[in-house]
């Protein structure tokens, strides 16, 4: 398994990352594994790569600009990010926004992009390439604001692709960890990683749930979700109620005062008939 890091430095020195070792240049970790989150692509452009090669001449390639470029390529990003994730985890934007302001203090990041290439033979060249297309993509999709630009032999499809996928399975992943990656504590704080696990099953049962929370003028927000701290309006749409009553029950019901009233002119025809007839 490959242990992915990006990290917030002190200093644009160029350090190989590893897990559980300590770098003193560094002053925030997130990690992953395998590839890198999407968030993560979100924040460098081709321009920010670059190699460093150790005592053997081998090259090792980053991903590496200063803050104020990080924030900028990302903010660009925004409305692609937000043609490719539910509009539910748009929240998950808005608060790793906060996290690059906020929790991530130091001048320069890093992601250490030489555990991708499994073959060991890519050169700067081939990640320049590589690099240069996801911009191209990024692009398109900043324009388009519509996820079906991205073809299926982009690169950045099968990050599309994972994250439908996610979308799509009965045990999510929770979206903080999905998109932004992990760093115990921080990203996602415990209130952030409860919201990212009722999301999926609370979404799941609204339809059930609407219909118990009928006249409750009140009704709390769901468990570990802070309406306030996260900014989410408790009606965002018009809530749908199910009738447990089927078609049939409903014209029965339509019928009813209708023959009730036959039934009245009825009775009434045969008193007045048979006092006449008396």
């Amino acid at each position: 398994m490959h242990a992915l890091f990006l990290d917030n430095c002190l200093s644009p020195d160029l350090n190989i990352p590893s897990l559980g070792q300590q770098d003193a240049q560094v002053f925030l970790r997130l990690h992953s594994a395998y590839w890198p989150p999407i968030f993560w692509w979100a924040l460098f452009t081709r321009q920010n790569l670059v190699e460093m090669r150790d005592a053997d001449d081998t090259p090792h390639h980053f991903l590496l600009a200063t803050k104020a470029d990080v924030l900028n390529t990302w903010f660009t990003r925004q409305e692609a990010l937000k043609a490719l994730i539910s509009e539910a985890d748009h929240i998950v934007i808005h608060d790793f926004t906060r996290f690059l302001q906020e929790a991530m203090g130091a001048g320069y990041f890093r992601l250490y992009i030489s555990p991708l290439d499994d073959s060991q033979s890519y050169t700067l060249q081939d990640w320049s390439s590589i690099i240069n297309e996801r911009d191209g993509q990024w692009l398109r999709l900043e324009q388009a604001k519509n996820p079906e630009v991205i073809e299926e032999f982009d690169s950045l499809y099968m990050d599309w692709e994972q994250i439908k996928e996610d979308y799509a399975s009965h045990k999510r992943t929770n979206p903080y960890i999905l998109l932004g990656g992990e760093l115990k504590g921080r990203w996602p704080t415990p209130k952030q990683a409860d919201y990212g696990l009722d999301t999926h099953e609370k979404r799941l049962r609204l339809s059930a749930s609407d219909s118990q929370q009928q006249g409750q003028a009140n009704a709390g927000a769901p468990g570990g979700v802070s309406l306030e701290s996260h900014e989410i309006k408790q009606a965002e749409a018009p809530q749908k109620f199910v009738s447990n009553i089927t078609p049939t029950q409903k014209a029965s019901q339509n019928r009813t005062p209708k023959l009730s009233l036959i039934l009245v002119i009825i009775a009434a025809i045969l008193l007045s008939y048979t006092y006449f007839k008396s």
